[in-house]
């Protein structure tokens, strides 16, 4: 019996959103209706040098009930390339930093005034197809699933159990962009996506 996850399109999703498509046999992805400000759809973690940095795409002015299909990055702001520059500034120094910078710069170049869920779904797209997991999006499931991260902070999650990995800066910070796992581990972050799974959840 094959179990199907549906993942929120988030911009450069966490660590433990990856740990469900690694266990899943199918992955779809989910696009809200309505959009909630401050949310994973629009901000990503990474570990800087001073800290946990939090980078957030600035939208386009709307109203409240604007679907969120609509939503469109200010481009005005080029907040694009502060998030390149701070992605450098974290991770230059990891081993695989030169592997997938070059295509993360592509797609926030090509992609940054886009409709928000097409350049989240870009991203995403890129993320599994790294992490030799997108064949699942073309799968069927007979079960499917879903889960929502919280919105204001990065609680410990009943799947995602607290498991420290290396990490530049520091002590170890749970559950940061999965960026931050493929900087330093590249295609061996399946390792860590497989053991940091809690499957009595489901």
């Amino acid at each position: 019996m094959k179990k199907g996850i549906i993942l929120p399109l988030y911009y450069f999703a966490p660590v433990s959103s990856f740990v469900l498509a690694y266990h899943f046999d199918a992955i779809k992805f989910f696009v809200p209706g309505k959009f909630r400000k401050q949310s994973y759809y629009q901000r990503m973690y990474i570990k800087s040098p001073t800290g946990v940095e939090k980078l957030i795409i600035p939208l386009k002015k709307s109203g409240h009930k604007t679907p969120f299909k609509e939503l469109l990055p200010d481009a005005s702001v080029n907040w694009h390339k502060k998030h390149l520059h701070s992605i450098k500034q974290s991770y230059s120094g990891a081993a695989y930093f030169f592997h997938y910078f070059p295509e993360i710069e592509k797609i926030l170049h090509q992609n940054h005034s886009k409709p928000l869920h097409i350049l989240n779904e870009k991203i995403y797209k890129m993320l599994l197809k790294e992490l030799d997991l997108s064949y699942k999006l073309n799968s069927e499931a007979d079960f499917w699933y879903s889960v929502n991260l919280p919105e204001k902070k990065r609680d410990i999650l009943p799947w995602f159990p607290y498991k420290p990995y290396y990490q530049f800066f520091g002590e170890f910070e749970y559950d940061l962009s999965i960026l931050d796992l493929l900087m330093h581990y590249g295609l061996e972050s399946r390792i860590y996506l497989k053991e940091a799974f809690e499957e009595e959840f489901f």
